[in-house]
Formats: structure tokens, C-alpha cells, sequence
């Protein structure tokens, strides 16, 4: 899933361009060869357990998310970081309050900084196209977008995700939520304070 959200962002990075000064959202037209293009070279992502994120705290994405935590692993790569936080396994608690499984993170965050502005905004607008709901939202001091997208094979496409840019970094907040927007859009918000 981290691939394949990291090459769509590539790919809008590639070939999109901006129509409009306009820093809000949603009335950016993107301009270019766009998303079918193919996507670019992306190097390796690599994953490490790790004790915090420098990103967001682990007992403020508990809280938010309203999900116990177990485990949690910072990601690495060419010009992207970011961070898993993954639910508690193996206790009572684990089935009764159906958490995901080992393999899939309650929260992702994923940081990537674009070329331009201009280039970071497009990646935003783009990558908000290619999921279901789309909203605009209020972010602090930006707006993004958030929409529902497929992170978590069993909810079948009605995860929410938020999306927002400031100057050239993008900030992607994949979560296994279904409920609605709050909790991924609180944590995308807190995310865009330390970017």
C-alpha cells in the first residue's frame, strides 16, 4: 500500500502543473499528461521499529483514533519519512474491540517534499481525485482535502485519508477509520504543526 500511494504521489509530482495562484484547495486545476503517464522511479521504503515519531505522539494517536496501540515503525526513504502506528496484538482486548492485524497500520503518515510549491499543491489536488468523498477541510493553516480511499482490504474502500501541502511538502494521514474524518483530519493537523 506505502508503494503505491508513494508512486502515485510521484507520478503527480512528474506530470502535474497548476492553473491557478490560489492557494486553496480544491480550485487548482491540474494541468500535464496527469496520472496515466506512468509513474516515475521511486527508490526503497524501508520500515524500522522505532520507539516514537518525531511526527505525532503514540498516546495522541491512541486518544484521537480511539485505537489501542501496540507497535510502532518509522519509514525511510528517498525524500520520503513517515511513520506506522500499529494495534495492540495478541491480548483479550485485540478481538473484542476488533483491531486490525499485525500487518496493518491504524494510522500511516507519510511526508514528502516536492521541487515547488506549485508541485506539492497538484500532488495534494491529485491525489484526493483518486478517492471517493471528497471534501475540503480545514487544516490550521492550510486547507487540504480528506476523502475515503482503500487502506485496510477489509473495509473495502471507506478508510479515510487527509491530504494537505505547505510550501513543498506534502502530508498524506492514511487511517483504518470508516466513521467519518475527525480523528484522521486532528492527527493530519497536528502532523502539519511539526512539518
Amino acid at each position: 500500500m506505502l508503494l503505491r500511494v508513494l508512486a502515485v504521489l510521484t507520478v503527480i509530482a512528474l506530470t502535474a502543473g497548476c492553473s491557478s495562484s490560489d492557494p486553496g484547495f480544491v480550485v487548482a486545476t491540474p494541468t500535464g499528461s496527469g496520472p496515466h503517464a506512468g509513474p516515475g522511479k521511486l527508490g526503497p521504503v524501508h520500515e524500522v521499529p522505532a520507539g516514537s515519531c518525531p511526527l505525532a505522539r503514540a498516546d495522541f494517536v491512541r486518544n484521537t483514533m480511539g485505537m489501542r496501540l501496540g507497535r510502532l515503525t518509522r519509514l525511510h526513504g528517498a525524500g520520503v519519512s513517515g511513520c506506522r502506528f500499529y494495534a495492540l496484538q495478541n491480548s483479550p482486548l485485540h478481538t473484542s474491540e476488533h483491531l486490525p492485524g499485525a500487518k496493518q497500520p491504524v494510522l500511516e503518515i507519510l511526508v514528502r517534499r516536492l521541487p515547488t510549491a506549485v508541485e506539492a499543491h497538484d500532488a495534494v489536488v491529485l491525489l484526493a481525485r483518486t478517492g471517493a468523498n471528497v471534501h475540503r477541510v480545514h487544516l490550521g493553516h492550510t486547507t487540504g482535502a480528506c476523502f475515503q480511499t482503500h487502506f485496510y482490504p477489509k473495509d473495502r474502500g471507506k478508510d479515510w485519508a487527509c491530504a494537505a501541502s505547505v510550501r513543498r511538502t506534502v502530508v498524506v494521514v492514511h487511517s483504518v477509520d470508516t466513521t467519518g474524518t475527525f480523528g484522521t483530519a486532528t492527527v493530519t493537523r497536528a502532523v502539519l504543526r511539526r512539518v
